[in-house]
């Protein structure tokens, strides 16, 4: 079942045309990807030393969550991406 994160972003994606992203909003999202990532890699050590069924339970249920924020993000990275580079394509036309 994807998080509210993921049901908020699809819903605001769906709702909004796409322009390109601003150098700042880039720079958001790239700091996102980063800590996501973190967060996976420190969530499966986590799970890795639990020291009980119920941690590891808990820590791979959260390792999922981020590996699903982490996922959305290049989504809307790669879609941000092929716009920019349909602008470019656009640009070389003219």
């Amino acid at each position: 079942m994807p998080s509210s994160f993921l049901i908020q972003l699809q819903q605001a994606l769906a709702a909004t045309p796409l322009e390109p992203l601003a150098e700042g909003e880039l720079q958001a999202l790239a700091d996102a990807l980063e800590r996501e990532d973190q967060l996976i890699k420190q969530t499966a050590s986590l799970a890795a030393a639990a020291a009980s069924p119920e941690t590891d339970r808990l820590c791979r249920r959260f390792l999922g969550l981020h590996q699903q924020h982490y996922q959305a993000l290049m989504n809307t990275l790669q879609q941000h991406q092929a716009l920019a580079l349909g602008g470019l394509a656009g640009e070389g036309e003219a």
